[in-house]
C-alpha cells in the first residue's frame, strides 16, 4: 500500500501504476498434474499418489504415461482425467 500511495504523489519516479496479482479463490476448485513418476497403470487401472487415494479404472494398456490431468467438473460431482 505505501508504493501505491508513493505512486499517487510521484508518478514521475514509476514507469506505471502497480497491479496486484491475480489470486485464487479460498474455496475455489483448480486442475491437478500428475507426471509420469507419480502415476502408473497396472492391469488397465490408473493410480495416482496415495495423498489422492484414487485409482481409475481404465481401457489403457502399456502406454507411454507423460502427463495426468484432474480437471473439477462442475456440473456433475465427477472429475474428468486426462491422459497424456
Amino acid at each position: 500500500m505505501e508504493a501505491l500511495w508513493d505512486y499517487t504523489k510521484h508518478r514521475d519516479k514509476y514507469m506505471g501504476r502497480h497491479i496486484l496479482p491475480g489470486y485464487k479463490h479460498k474455496n475455489g476448485e483448480f486442475a491437478l498434474i500428475f507426471t509420469n513418476q507419480q502415476c502408473r497403470i497396472d492391469d488397465n487401472i490408473l493410480a495416482l499418489p496415495k495423498m489422492v487415494n484414487l485409482k481409475v479404472k481404465t481401457r489403457l494398456n502399456n502406454i507411454d504415461l507423460r502427463k495426468v490431468k484432474i480437471w473439477p467438473n462442475s456440473i456433475f460431482p465427477f472429475y474428468n482425467v486426462y491422459v497424456y
